[in-house]
């Protein structure tokens, strides 16, 4: 099996996984804050000219994956719509085939990969249907159907941070990205207390602990909205298993209040003549965790090297 060398993009920085023999090998985690910025994106191939750079002491053959936000067609390697990333259209095949010893090279997007990693890792011939959310800057979302990543017509499928989280008011433009992400909590934080200081997600979960009121109304506000979400997904899609991952994902108080806030909002009732399913009991956490983008396309690099070899 050849080297794999992953990366997945994230809004300051590359998380790198490198697989050997159907192993991790190496983590790292390359940064790019130092980049200029447009408004709030940066330039897709500066961030991209960072893993050149780093691949260029490579010695060995390797397969190269990468996990990028943003519309994407991954069989034809073009990103199609910007994110947090910007100037999107050149052509990422003619850049990395600079590379002399990179034998195959998938790119995916970071939602979709997320979602097929945390899949195929878990191996559960149960699991059919199947959706993955990552909370971060935003809302990254990845859906599995009848066992296949669901990719959409024009490749939008999954795109859920741009889905409206209000319609009874026209004039209410609110969507999920700005009220299930991390990234964006915290900035209505910052806003409110005026501060351009740098805050985590960390700091938030301290600042709730300590009963700070304007932590905990975004809190109480921005786990409803997960909550909430996760509940739409289940009516439209009735997954078996839906997982959430994320640095935050990690945090045990995050989950339990998510799930108290599914159980409070689908208000179920098992004498109930419209719904047989609770909601709560079919969410988890991922077992991968931030690591899931990375996975996806080593999956899918191990996909191709088994269609090659047949």
């Amino acid at each position: 099996m050849n080297k794999k060398i992953t990366y997945d993009l994230g809004g300051s920085s590359i998380k790198k996984i490198v697989f050997n023999d159907d192993k991790v090998e190496f983590k790292d985690i390359l940064y790019f804050t130092h980049l200029e910025k447009k408004g709030f994106q940066v330039p897709l191939e500066k961030v991209l000219d960072i893993i050149l750079d780093d691949l260029k002491n490579e010695k060995d053959y390797f397969d190269l994956g990468i996990s990028i936000p943003g519309v994407l067609d991954s069989e034809k390697k073009k990103v199609i719509t910007e994110s947090a990333f910007c100037d999107v259209e050149f052509d990422i095949n003619a850049k990395f085939s600079k590379l002399y010893n990179m034998q195959n090279f998938e790119i995916e997007n970071d939602g979709k990969s997320a979602a097929f990693g945390e899949f195929k890792f878990r191996n559960d011939p149960k699991l059919i249907n199947f959706i993955h959310i990552t909370i971060g800057s935003a809302l990254g979302c990845g859906i599995i159907i009848n066992s296949k990543l669901y990719k959409g017509s024009n490749f939008e499928a999954g795109q859920a941070s741009g889905m409206f989280s209000s319609i009874n008011d026209k004039n209410d433009k609110s969507a999920y990205a700005l009220d299930t992400g991390l990234g964006t909590l915290i900035m209505k934080y910052k806003k409110i207390i005026n501060s351009n200081e740098n805050i985590s997600g960390k700091y938030i979960f301290t600042k709730f602990n300590e009963k700070d009121q304007i932590v905990c109304k975004l809190v109480d506000e921005w786990t409803s909205s997960i909550a909430k979400a996760i509940i739409n997904f289940h009516q439209l899609l009735d997954f078996d298993l839906l997982t959430i991952g994320g640095g935050v994902s990690e945090n045990k108080q995050f989950m339990e209040m998510v799930i108290d806030k599914i159980k409070f909002h689908r208000n179920f009732d098992a004498n109930s003549k419209f719904s047989k399913n609770p909601v709560f009991n079919i969410v988890e956490k991922s077992k991968l965790n931030n690591d899931a983008g990375c996975y996806g396309v080593f999956y899918k690099l191990c996909e191709l090297e088994e269609k090659q070899n047949a």
